[in-house]
């Protein structure tokens, strides 16, 4: 499902606007959870989006630096795994952080990111 807005109004000094109903954000039900705990390799899960035409998966480190990107994930994906690897070398054990990205025919959005501990 989509976290969705209800309809709201923008008053600026043109006058108002009302603005209808949008998804913002689809409900993914990441896995590992936030403040999970896993070792490589790492299988990596959520929730479907309504209409998803493709995804990808982002890890970064404690840091916030990206230490793996996926290839374009096609739609009916729904899970991915990953081994392990930051950068061409074996990722150091430690907290981590994932996200995964939605893209579908009007548009695309982000996940919150979910934090994980790799052991």
């Amino acid at each position: 499902g989509f976290y969705t807005t209800t309809e709201f109004v923008i008053m600026g000094s043109e006058g108002s606007r009302t603005i209808p109903p949008m998804n913002v954000a689809w409900t993914p039900n990441l896995n590992p959870t936030v403040d999970g705990s896993a070792k490589a390799p790492v299988t990596f899960s959520w929730a479907p989006a309504a209409d998803a035409t493709s995804y990808s998966i982002r890890i970064v480190n404690a840091s916030n630096n990206t230490v793996f990107s996926s290839d374009t994930l096609q739609g009916s994906a729904i899970s991915f795994t990953w081994d392990g690897m930051a950068n061409g070398a074996k990722a150091a054990a430690g907290q981590y952080a994932w996200s995964v990205n939605v893209n579908t025919p009007s548009g695309f959005g982000g996940t919150n990111i979910s934090k994980f501990t790799l052991q």
